[in-house]
C-alpha cells in the first residue's frame, strides 16, 4: 500500500478537480510503481533505530530518545528488551520532532528498538510518481503550460535521495 493517495498527486499536478485527464486508477498505478521503485532504491520498507538506556551527566537514566529520520509518518513498533510497548501507556511520541519518551521504568543498558516510517519515504514516493507521470504523459498545468516540468520534479527527487543517502552514511559512522 502506497503512502500517498491520488489526491496528493492531483494536488501537486494542479488537477484537484479534473478526473478526465488522469483517472484515480491510473494515478494509483503510478503510485504503486513509485513505491516499488523507492523500496528498490532504499532496500527496506521502514527504518529501525536502536538505543541503549544510559545515564546522563547528572546520573539520571535517559528516557527521551530522538529518532534519526524525522519527521515520522507512523510508528510500526517499539520494543524494550524484545517486549512490545504500547503507545500512551508505555511511551509517547512526537511525530514531527521524532522525540520518543518512555513512561515506564527502565534499567541501565535496556535495549530500545523503534521501527517506523519516515515522512521522507512519502515525499520520495510522491515525487517519483509525479516524475513518472510527467515523463510518460503530455500533462499540462491549468494554464496549458508545464511549469511542473520533469527536470524540476527530478531535482526534488534527487535532493530527497541525496538527503536520505547522506543520513545513511552518517548513520553508519555513529
Amino acid at each position: 500500500m502506497s503512502f500517498n493517495t491520488p489526491s496528493d498527486v492531483r494536488r501537486v499536478l494542479h488537477l484537484e478537480n479534473n478526473n478526465e485527464i488522469l483517472s484515480d486508477s491510473e494515478i494509483q498505478t503510478y503510485l504503486n510503481e513509485a513505491e516499488e521503485d523507492m523500496y528498490q532504491l532504499i532496500r527496506r520498507k521502514y527504518e529501525t533505530d536502536e538505543f541503549y538506556v544510559v545515564y546522563d551527566n547528572k546520573g539520571n537514566l535517559i528516557t527521551k530518545y530522538t529518532i534519526f529520520y524525522k519527521p515520522i509518518l507512523s510508528i510500526i513498533s517499539v520494543e524494550l528488551n524484545n517486549e512490545e510497548l504500547t503507545e500512551t501507556t508505555d511511551y509517547t511520541i512526537d511525530l514531527e520532532s521524532g522525540v520518543l519518551e518512555l513512561l515506564i521504568d527502565v534499567k541501565y543498558n535496556d535495549k530500545l528498538v523503534i521501527n517506523y516510517e519516515p515522512k521522507l519515504y512519502k515525499t520520495l514516493e510522491l515525487y517519483t510518481a509525479v516524475f513518472n507521470i510527467l515523463r510518460n504523459t503530455r500533462l499540462l498545468d491549468r494554464d496549458g503550460e508545464s511549469d511542473l516540468n520533469v527536470n524540476n520534479i527530478k531535482d526534488k527527487m534527487d535532493l530527497t535521495l541525496n538527503y536520505l543517502n547522506n543520513k545513511l552514511l552518517v548513520n553508519k559512522w555513529y
